[in-house]
């Protein structure tokens, strides 16, 4: 069977590697592919809908997930009036390469699609957005609703919300789960007013990280992530859709740093990789500040970074 390209459609493919899940020790294997046209690398033997809903059921807990990261120490409202009141607390995620979208927010309704559990939605509102939440997960989207904030539970297709509804629209580590991203974001292109904005933020596979750590780099988060997305094919995708980049940049989290160098030491096919939820130190982080501030100065960092405007 002809292989296509999930953007462009072209037959002409090359191959990139093996990869196998390196968190939750799923034994498939998966296989990655280039675009030779478009230039977009993709999974090209992912699991069907219905294989992923499971294995996002059994291993996608709130209990997990909810802990990932250093900011998940504190709660929600409290990261809310941290994030408005403390300038100490805002050079720190600018100094650790934190994935910040929110300093590009328009006051008004505002979409976080795949919200999980809502913890950014308190700052939505902080900052003087109108929060609206988007989660499949129906477990998710009953403990996001706890924030009081309107949340449905459905995929991008089944929104129930108007045209020209929402003035921001926020895609966090979102796009490279879709199936289908241009067709998803042609409707969320729809909930947009005009002048309205989409802000992406998803790994870069063009990364020096992903370059040095290959297969066991730790975004390529077999099988869930379904497109690697380079520069070049998010920019092909805005085209697509009718949006125009007003900003695209590389940042890199000190944290993703330390879960790659975890993946390529622990790693075992097959096998839950435990060293991945271990905490990490500020110590751990501080080595990495310069080093991956240069990295992202150059454009070569882990997360990239699309602000699109309709």
């Amino acid at each position: 069977m002809v292989q296509l390209c999930p953007l462009c459609g072209s037959s002409d493919q090359e191959y990139v590697g093996l990869g196998h899940d390196t968190r939750f020790g799923i034994p498939e294997e998966y296989q990655i592919m280039k675009c030779r046209s478009c230039r977009h690398v993709y999974t090209s033997n992912p699991p069907t809908p219905q294989e992923m809903a499971y294995l996002y059921e059994r291993y996608y807990d709130l209990a997990t997930t909810e802990g990932e990261g250093a900011s998940r120490r504190i709660s929600p409202l409290q990261q809310a009036k941290r994030y408005r009141n403390s300038l100490l607390y805002r050079l720190w995620r600018t100094l650790d390469g934190h994935v910040d979208l929110f300093r590009f927010l328009k006051p008004g309704p505002t979409l976080d699609v795949g919200c999980y559990t809502g913890y950014d939605l308190p700052l939505l509102a902080e900052l003087g957005c109108i929060p609206y939440g988007l989660e499949p997960n129906p477990s998710a989207a009953e403990a996001a609703r706890r924030f009081g904030y309107e949340v449905f539970c459905g995929t991008i297709q089944e929104i129930p919300w108007p045209d020209e509804f929402f003035e921001n629209i926020i895609l966090s580590q979102v796009l490279e789960h879709l199936y289908d991203p241009i067709s998803d974001l042609k409707k969320l292109f729809a909930l947009l007013r005009p002048g309205g904005r989409m802000l992406i933020a998803c790994p870069h596979v063009d990364s020096v990280y992903r370059k040095l750590f290959r297969m066991r780099w730790a975004h390529w988060h077999l099988p869930f992530h379904l497109h690697h997305f380079s520069k070049s094919s998010l920019r092909f995708i805005a085209r697509k859709v009718g949006l125009r980049v007003r900003k695209l940049y590389t940042t890199t989290p000190g944290y993703w740093v330390i879960m790659t160098w975890r993946i390529w030491r622990f790693d075992r096919l097959g096998y839950p990789n435990r060293a991945i939820n271990k905490p990490i130190s500020v110590l751990e982080r501080l080595l990495l500040v310069v080093p991956n501030r240069i990295i992202d100065f150059l454009g070569q960092g882990d997360c990239l970074v699309v602000i699109l405007e309709k």
